[in-house]
């Protein structure tokens, strides 16, 4: 009988019971009926979890990254880019890459053009299956409360891509449409003001 088992984080492939837990289902002759689902970051990635992941009946990732190069290693300090890329490439030696269901994203202020960003480095490596997410909390990086102008331009570079999926279009200007008054120029300032704020804690 075929079983599914949903994995998430904190980061399941540096927890050394995940581990444990492969193992007792592979060494009990569970495994070729088990299929696991994982929500992971890639941040870690070897042989030994490949070839452990190698003799289940089937495995699901949904890879979670916010952005590319320097905005990702803002955004998920202190992991690198270059080495996801890595990990995504092991991935492929074992056959597993077809596995990546979708790359996961969350919208803020800081990754407003994340999902263009994120399409034409992945889609050219065989990704082109995306799910956006957008962040409503902590306020100060919620895209609702930019000024009106910063919306107009935002808008305007999503519908006028050639690019980018439909779909990823309309996800993030209809966002910034749906609440386009939602704040008067003076209330926007002070949350930009909130917005710089937060962003000078996280790297102070």
């Amino acid at each position: 009988v075929s079983q599914s088992r949903y994995i998430a984080g904190g980061e399941p492939f540096l927890q050394p019971q995940h581990d444990v837990f492969l193992d007792r289902l592979i060494d009990g002759g569970y495994a070729k009926n088990i299929v696991l689902e994982y929500d992971t970051n890639l941040s870690v990635m070897n042989k030994k979890i490949l070839e452990r992941l190698s003799k289940f009946k089937d495995i699901i990732l949904r890879i979670s990254t916010d952005d590319v190069g320097k905005q990702y290693e803002l955004i998920r300090h202190p992991l690198k880019f270059d080495n996801l890329i890595k990990n995504m490439g092991m991935l492929k030696d074992y056959g597993l890459d077809k596995k990546i269901d979708t790359i996961t994203t969350c919208i803020g202020i800081y990754s407003m053009y994340a999902p263009m960003r994120m399409y034409e480095t992945f889609a050219p490596m065989g990704y082109d299956k995306y799910f956006i997410r957008i962040l409503r909390s902590p306020k100060p990086v919620d895209m609702a409360y930019l000024p009106r102008k910063i919306k107009e331009g935002v808008i305007n570079d999503y519908d006028g891509s050639n690019f980018l999926p439909h779909f990823h279009k309309t996800h993030v200007a209809g966002y910034l449409k749906n609440n386009f008054d939602l704040v008067d120029d003076d209330q926007a300032k002070q949350r930009m003001n909130s917005f710089v704020r937060y962003m000078e804690s996280l790297v102070s």
